[in-house]
């Protein structure tokens, strides 16, 4: 029998779905692995702890099967995490992760070489001084010895894949988070690589999402327990969250409630937004482009308030559970009685970019701890609206949004957002399954399984084969008035903030 793995190597832990070939899901499997903050504003991580945790999740998830079946794994990642190799293929050092902005010390010399216009125009992100371009720019100027010993430059998705396989291969998705692929060619860039001192030789090969990247080792297999397993490439993790969820087609967006929110708006052909803040990449369905937005301080900000503020002392144990905080939510009034939350802990800079500071607003002594817990579902919600209007002001359909993510378990905080989208007439779906990224990993090596053998391949138009549920949330007409006034409310209070 043949069984499909999906794989989600994320930011702080590694999740495997395991399905069966009539699309029947049997087991979940995670494993989580360090983040390291050496210094200020740098946070690292450990290539060999992700392939360790790695091989320990499928290692769990084959022990049900027997020794004739096969194991075909897809590929859900991290973007913009970067390894360097040497010419054994042995780590150089720790990988540079998304979250880390050394490259803030670089961004004024890309902005006198290259410019946000130009090289938006070519990679599809402006200047984004966390990501592969710019933290190899601070690796050329600072670490001058461990860059002139690269031999391999890979990413979360290739270097695993590369573990598991032998072969390198990367995925248009991934690569074009890295800033230094051409969007518009679907390949490396050569003047960007020339410029940085690189040439393409030292990045593995760009093949589409759904290809297969090779067998597993027989070394690999023996330490896992499996007789035979295939590789396929699979996406950046929001691109396979969205292909998973059938947020494909133009209008139908995919929204990610978790730690950070991001938003995937699916695009039939290029477009590029006129003040270069929301990213393009290519999307993991074959010919289509997708922009990208994020909010980082979505869930973080009710942990942050969780495990910072509520907590009688910062090393009590204790953490309410969220089961509680959306009953006493549910039972307060719409608007939070006047309290206000905007949501910028940290920054927004993928979309439309906010720098003011963020906090509470409009706080009086009868708001009690509940009131900031809604004040602060409702924030978040009123800046998801906000990213959307912008979008829609480039005149970009959106009418439908899928919901997926931790949030998508709170009843109360859908019921917000649905409320809150219902403004602008826009619908919101909430998506039945928290692991979309390894379920749209397991979909597209599904369907490279189907096309290596020759069968017909449905990766093209997007129809799925492992089933999602999605429910229609209804908007509460009686609330979508306090909403409006409330959203206006919010859009005041940022225009009235010092920038930062």
């Amino acid at each position: 029998m043949d069984y499909f793995l999906g794989l989600d190597v994320g930011t702080t832990g590694v999740k495997a779905l395991l399905f069966n070939d009539r699309g029947e899901r049997l087991s979940t499997h995670y494993k989580s692995y360090s983040l390291f903050t050496p210094f200020p504003r740098w946070v690292e991580q450990s290539g060999e702890e992700i392939w360790q945790a790695t091989k320990v999740v499928i290692g769990e998830s084959v022990k049900p099967l027997e020794v004739k079946d096969r194991l075909i794994i897809g590929l859900s990642t991290q973007g913009g995490t970067l390894f360097l190799l040497d010419e054994h293929n042995h780590l150089l050092r720790q990988g540079i992760t998304w979250m880390d902005s050394r490259g803030e010390e670089v961004a004024a010399m890309l902005e006198r070489d290259w410019g946000k216009n130009l090289l938006y125009q070519l990679t599809g992100y402006g200047i984004m001084s966390a990501l592969p371009l710019a933290t190899l720019l601070w690796l050329r100027e600072h670490e001058k010895e461990t860059f002139q010993r690269i031999a391999k430059v890979a990413f979360v998705n290739d270097f695993i894949a590369f573990c598991l396989t032998g072969m390198w291969f990367c995925d248009p998705s991934n690569a074009g988070i890295s800033m230094l692929c051409d969007i518009r060619r679907r390949d490396w860039s050569d003047s960007l690589l020339s410029y940085l001192g690189l040439h393409r030789g030292q990045l593995s090969s760009i093949r589409e999402s759904g290809s297969l990247v090779g067998m597993v080792l027989p070394s690999v297999c023996r330490e896992i327990g499996l007789r035979e397993a295939f590789v396929f490439t699979g996406g950046h993790d929001q691109f396979c969250a969205a292909f998973a969820v059938g947020a494909i087609r133009e209008g139908i967006i995919h929204l990610s409630g978790g730690t950070a929110w991001a938003g995937v708006v699916p695009m039939e052909s290029l477009w590029q937004d006129p003040r270069f803040q929301v990213a393009v990449e290519r999307h993991v369905v074959r010919g289509k482009f997708g922009a990208l937005f994020s909010i980082p301080c979505g869930g973080a900000a009710l942990k942050w308030f969780q495990e910072k503020i509520t907590r009688a002392c910062l090393d009590a144990p204790f953490v309410e559970d969220y089961t509680q905080v959306d009953r006493a939510v549910e039972e307060l009034p719409v608007g939070s009685e006047g309290l206000f939350f905007l949501p910028h802990l940290v920054p927004i800079v993928l979309g439309d970019p906010v720098t003011s500071p963020g906090g509470f607003l409009g706080v009086q002594l009868f708001h009690h701890k509940y009131h900031f817990y809604r004040a602060m579902m409702e924030g978040i919600g009123y800046e998801v609206l906000r990213q959307f209007e912008y979008l829609l002001a480039q005149e970009i359909p959106i009418h439908q949004i899928r919901l997926n993510g931790g949030a998508a378990k709170s009843k109360v905080w859908v019921q917000i957002i649905a409320d809150i989208l219902a403004i602008r007439d826009i619908s919101l779906e909430r998506v039945g399954i928290i692991d979309a990224p390894a379920l749209g990993a397991a979909e597209l090596a599904y369907l490279g399984w189907r096309a290596l053998r020759g069968e017909s391949s449905v990766l093209d138009d997007g129809e799925t084969f492992f089933p999602v549920e999605v429910e229609m949330v209804r908007e509460r007409g009686e609330h979508i008035d306090v909403y409006r006034r409330g959203y206006e409310k919010y859009r005041e209070f940022l225009e009235s903030l010092p920038r930062g």
